[in-house]
This record gives C-alpha cells, sequence and structure tokens, in this order.
C-alpha cells in the first residue's frame, strides 16, 4: 500500500497525462450515467464562482453560441480550400479569412457539423489530434488548417450572460488511475462568449475540478484551471461556502480560475463581490449534449493559438498543469 502526503499526492496529479474522450482514444474511464449517488455528489463539490464588479461577461448556453455562429474551414490540401457552410444549401462556399460570408451561412447543425468533420478529416487510424485550426500539428505547409465555430454578430447583447448567473451547471466526470490508487475527478465547465483581455479571442471555456479518492480515506483535491498558474490544493487550503463548496476567484476579462484573490493580476481586496453560487443550478453531463464531440475551434480564428477560440472540454488537457487553449496535443 503506497501513502503519499498532501503534498506529495498534489504533485501526483499534476504529472498525470492529460486525458481526452474522442472518437479514437478514451484513456480516462468514463464514469456511467449519474445515478442519485453520483448526482448527490457533483451538487455537493459544486463551487461558488466570484467576479469582480467590472466584469462584462457571464456564464452562457454553448447553444447561444452555435446560434449566432458560422462553421469556417481552413484548408489542409489543394483540393480541401478555405470555406463556409451553407446550412441550408448543404454546401461548402469558397471564402478565403477576412473575406464577407455568404448570406445565410449561420447557425449550423452541429451533429450535422460533427459528421462533415468525420468524414472529411479523420484518417481511418484515430491520429490522436483535435481539429482547431492553429494547433501545432493542425497546420499544413506552415498554414493553419481544421475547422472554427466563428461568430457572424460577436457584440450580439445575450453573449454576454447574465450578471452573477448562469443558465445551468456543465460538468464532466471520470475515473482517474494514479499510482496513489483511483480518483473520481468532476470537473465543472463554464463558458463564455468571449476572453475580453487584449488579444483575447471567442469562445473561452473555463474550468474548476474536484478530485476525490475513491477509497473515501482522505479530503478532496481541487484543480484551478488556469493556463498559467494551474495547480492542485488540498481541500483544507481552499476556501469553501457551505463547509464543501470551493470557492473560486474569476480573473476579470479572462476569466482564469484562481484559489485566491490576491492570485489574480492587478490584485484589488475585496473587488469580487459578485457571487454565483451552482449549486442551486440545474446540473447538465457534458457528454451526453449534442455540441460535446465537436473537436475544432470555439470562436474566431487569430494569428496564433493564444487569440483562437478554444478546444471544447472533452479536447482540452484535463490536467492541472495543462488546461488551456495555447497548450496543443
Amino acid at each position: 500500500m503506497i501513502v503519499m502526503t498532501a503534498g506529495e499526492t498534489s504533485e501526483a496529479l499534476n504529472r498525470v497525462p492529460g486525458l481526452r474522450d474522442t472518437a479514437g482514444s478514451i484513456p480516462a474511464v468514463r464514469r456511467s450515467a449519474p445515478g442519485a449517488r453520483s448526482d448527490e455528489r457533483v451538487m455537493r463539490y459544486a463551487p461558488l464562482l466570484r467576479f469582480s464588479s467590472e466584469e462584462s461577461h457571464f456564464p452562457i448556453d454553448p447553444a447561444a453560441f452555435l446560434a449566432r455562429a458560422q462553421l469556417r474551414r481552413y484548408g489542409w490540401s489543394e483540393d480541401i480550400r478555405d470555406a463556409v457552410w451553407h446550412p441550408r444549401r448543404r454546401t461548402w462556399e469558397g471564402c478565403a479569412a477576412g473575406m464577407p460570408t455568404p448570406a445565410g451561412a449561420g447557425h449550423p447543425d452541429i451533429a450535422e457539423v460533427c459528421r462533415i468533420m468525420q468524414t472529411e478529416a479523420r484518417s481511418p487510424i484515430p491520429d490522436g489530434r483535435n481539429r482547431r485550426p492553429c494547433d501545432a500539428r493542425n497546420l499544413w505547409y506552415g498554414r493553419r488548417a481544421g475547422y472554427a465555430l466563428e461568430l457572424v454578430h460577436p457584440g450580439a447583447p445575450e453573449l454576454r450572460g447574465e450578471r452573477g448567473h448562469a443558465p445551468f451547471l456543465l460538468y464532466d466526470r471520470y475515473a482517474l488511475p494514479t499510482h496513489a490508487g483511483v480518483f473520481d475527478v468532476i470537473t465543472y465547465w463554464f463558458f463564455y462568449a468571449s476572453s475580453t483581455t487584449a488579444g483575447g479571442h471567442e469562445g473561452d471555456w473555463q474550468s474548476v475540478s474536484v478530485v476525490i479518492a475513491d477509497s473515501g480515506s482522505e479530503l478532496p483535491y481541487v484543480q484551478f484551471g488556469s493556463s498559467r498558474h494551474g495547480v492542485t490544493c488540498g481541500f483544507a487550503e481552499v476556501e469553501v461556502a457551505e463547509y464543501t463548496h470551493p470557492v473560486v476567484y474569476v480573473e476579470r476579462g479572462s476569466h482564469r480560475m484562481f484559489r485566491a484573490e490576491s492570485d489574480l493580476d492587478g490584485y484589488s481586496p475585496g473587488n469580487h463581490a459578485v457571487a454565483l453560487r451552482t449549486w442551486p443550478l440545474e446540473a447538465r453531463r457534458v457528454p451526453t449534449l449534442p455540441w460535446s464531440s465537436f473537436d475544432g475551434a470555439w470562436g474566431r480564428v487569430g494569428p496564433g493559438p493564444r487569440t483562437t477560440g478554444a478546444l471544447g472540454p472533452l479536447f482540452q488537457r484535463e490536467d492541472a498543469g495543462s488546461v488551456g487553449a495555447d497548450r496543443p496535443f
């Protein structure tokens, strides 16, 4: 039997390879459909988010983004060129990046989008790639290649969300085997229409995870999913609300998750007064939702990975040291 201190276990969890749930590779053991026990655990550890009073964007339903987006393809051969998908005509229409798109190209059917991508871009043998333009392995002779859902009208007020509110609670759950034992990981996901920092991007996915030993012999750990300061903390090291709900401080504009207000850039004591309690919300499990298998970019494609929309939840690395759209597989 291996006995580890809290610090050693946190370090081990941070070294675990990233987990993905793709068509060709499922290294994590996904939990079965949640029953009464699993629902209770998901809600028991649902986080309390604290936003800056100056925050302009709050969590929204990803379907609201889809309803205002178009599917753009960036070509990876002489035959497969840059184009926009036209849902009504059910065809690709040539359209180079930066050029006006055809009328009626918005609001693609996400199930159809995923079928198109599987047909066009998947090799017979799973190659472990996502289809997000600008990721290192998705380049063709140095050019971006892949698919992106890009907003047609990015300034729509409905995309800002509701102050201190979310439409529901998105989560994923899986078993994580490590040399220290098996852990039950519950990852809570929050989607924003955009990251509004300098050099920001459309489509912003952020997460926080609660990691629980299946043995039930120790307190949970909390993984704060930040691409810059991703860290795993013991439950005794984090602020909690109502005894079991970890408190998360959301950085203004970037929506990155932090353990304490003092860890944020531009630290201003007491500024994060807008609270979002997620446990009264309806819980929805990510893998059951129709958009979950889209493995392109959520958002417009910029000049590089940091200014391009993020990958969706099931295609981001899920260990605390590598969460973020700028860390390709």
